[in-house]
């Protein structure tokens, strides 16, 4: 039994070891940047208003890419937060800025 326990310890310890040592890239939700992420926001700052659905149309791109490209622009202050209606976004922060 105490052999067992080692070399399940063993393996374990393995394991943890491997994983430190993986340089595997960022993911693209992890790495924070998007190919398309300057033109999407020069379409919101064009027609001063941002949505999902806009840049769907726009950039003929699917909705979670569009949802996660509007949270990047929230979060660089580009577009203001959503409100509880259904109306596009303002824009904040323009090229002059």
């Amino acid at each position: 039994a105490r052999s067992a326990n080692n070399q399940q310890q063993s393996f374990w310890n393995q394991v943890d070891r491997l994983a430190q040592e993986s340089k595997l890239p960022p993911s693209p939700a992890e790495d924070d940047e998007d190919e398309l992420f300057d033109e999407a926001v020069k379409v919101v700052r064009s027609l001063n208003k941002a949505s999902i659905s806009l840049l769907q149309r726009r950039l003929r791109i699917g909705y979670t890419r569009a949802a996660r490209l509007i949270d990047m622009m929230e979060a660089r202050g580009i577009i203001d937060e959503a409100d509880s209606s259904s109306k596009p976004r303002s824009v904040l922060k323009h090229e002059d800025d």
